[in-house]
């Protein structure tokens, strides 16, 4: 396992080639733009949660009938069973894809607030996923949560309320149906999504212990804990907003997101609630991982500007886990969050071996 130490500005990380990058190239691109889920800032700001919520819900739909008339040899639906639910997905493959090779699959976790559709262009496989693509050259299982945004109910049935709790259930069942059909399955997660594929693997291992060496965590910007549920229109994003000392107090909410966040406001993180007051610790779901000895490798900014440090699952796992043969750690010191930039990709390539052996 290679880890080695470089002298960043913040704290001292185990880096494979670690970037002084100007962040300014990749953070205007569209790939930031869309991995970093620019609708969870819009949608509980200014009133246009709904307004978000309607453009986004019908396109997932349309997508696949995209894909099937554009690139039918590389789509494969799937449709699961989730109590009473249906959860609907697909199966991407690579071009010129063997179908019959089922040696290994990505199941991509969207992160909370987007849809399948926000990893497309047309029928091109596009940012992030284009990138995990070229890193590990095999199909892709997408899918869209039951009910997508745990922080906003506008776009879900009104007998079906968002919880984290479901979209565990979602990101389990997805690895369920992917591990019947391949023999390795590289469970991929962003952000929330990190922590909940987190959880969904932690308790699929829990059932079936001797699935251990046929799964790959990869956990990118995933953070502590994650409440069950909001059951509120505002996302935790927003309470570390309301509560910031901000420079330039005249300025937007958006311009105000970015601006230097108090410790105090940035614990909020971890602190919210729900109703019901249940909260779910990602660290006791990653401890279980290391014990069964399930592969993980963390994927991480150190100038991460949305995820305080004392809340990155990454800086916890380092600490407690560096010397553990099934973990690993990938970080450059770009200023990004949600987003595989193309020298992220580049250096994650240097883990070939440990994810593919």
């Amino acid at each position: 396992m290679r880890k080695s130490i470089s002298n960043l500005n913040q704290i001292q990380y185990p880096v494979i080639g670690s970037i002084n990058k100007s962040p300014t190239s990749e953070i205007k691109g569209k790939d930031y733009k869309c991995a970093k889920s620019t609708v969870c800032y819009l949608q509980n700001r200014g009133g246009l949660g709904e307004i978000t919520e309607s453009i986004t819900t019908s396109k997932s739909d349309n997508l696949i009938d995209r894909l099937y008339s554009g690139i039918p040899d590389q789509i494969e639906v799937f449709s699961l069973s989730v109590g009473e639910e249906k959860l609907n997905g697909f199966i991407y493959y690579p071009k010129n894809w063997n179908k019959e090779d089922k040696t290994q699959c990505v199941v991509f976790n969207n992160p909370v607030n987007c849809t399948i559709e926000s990893s497309f262009q047309d029928i091109e496989i596009a940012f992030t996923p284009k990138r995990i693509l070229s890193i590990l050259k095999c199909p892709i299982l997408f899918y869209n949560y039951r009910v997508r945004c745990a922080y906003n109910c506008t776009s879900s049935p009104k007998d079906s309320k968002p919880t984290y709790d479901k979209h565990i259930e979602d990101a389990e069942s997805v690895l369920n149906h992917a591990l019947s059909r391949f023999k390795k399955v590289h469970f991929w997660g962003i952000c929330v999504a990190g922590s909940i594929a987190t959880i969904a693997l932690a308790n699929h291992i829990e059932a079936y212990p001797d699935h251990h060496n046929r799964v790959v965590l990869e956990s990118q910007d995933a953070i502590t804990s994650i409440t069950t549920s909001a059951n509120t229109k505002r996302s935790p994003l927003d309470a570390i907003t309301s509560t910031t000392t901000s420079a330039n107090t005249k300025g937007s909410p958006l311009s105000r997101f970015s601006d230097k966040i108090t410790k105090e406001s940035l614990n909020l993180i971890v602190a919210l609630k729900d109703v019901t007051n249940k909260e779910l610790n990602v660290t006791v779901a990653l401890k279980s991982l290391v014990q069964a000895k399930v592969k993980t490798l963390f994927i991480s900014y150190t100038n991460d500007p949305e995820i305080p440090q004392q809340n990155r699952l990454s800086e916890f796992a380092f600490k407690n886990y560096f010397s553990e043969t099934s973990v690993s750690f990938c970080y450059t010191d770009e200023k990004a969050h949600g987003v595989l930039t193309n020298e992220m990709a580049q250096t994650i390539q240097s883990f070939s071996k440990f994810l593919n052996r």
